[in-house]
């Protein structure tokens, strides 16, 4: 009779370890969840917020002849600052054909801007 209570008290203690290990992977899994669920929540208002924000402007072509001395980085520094772009100066390089080159005195560039509404 020793032998089959010494069984049970094994057996009971096996399945009382297993219990508690079950529930901490439970609150495991629950705080896992909770935090993937916050970290969703602030994904979505970032990218709501910055879609606000690109609906505050409209697109936009300025024409500007080039003058001695201008640089690319000072005419788009200058057009950003006066329509209030709200891009980086190098993307407002890229999206203008011939800004990237070299400039000439009298040439003609089509700014392409994002101006605030």
């Amino acid at each position: 009779m020793a032998i089959v209570l010494k069984k049970k008290m094994v057996s009971n203690m096996t399945i009382l370890e297993h219990k508690h290990y079950n529930r901490n992977t439970r609150n495991n899994q629950l705080k896992n969840y909770l935090v993937l669920v916050v970290l969703l929540l602030v994904l979505f208002s970032q990218m709501a917020q910055c879609y606000s924000e690109q609906n505050n402007y409209y697109d936009l072509q300025v024409t500007y002849t080039v003058k001695s001395g201008d640089t690319a980085w000072e005419i788009a520094e200058k057009l950003k600052e006066q329509y209030g772009d709200y891009r980086d100066i190098r993307e407002i390089i890229y999206v203008t054909d011939g800004a990237s080159s070299t400039l000439i005195p009298g040439q003609k560039l089509q700014w392409k801007l994002r101006a605030k509404k």
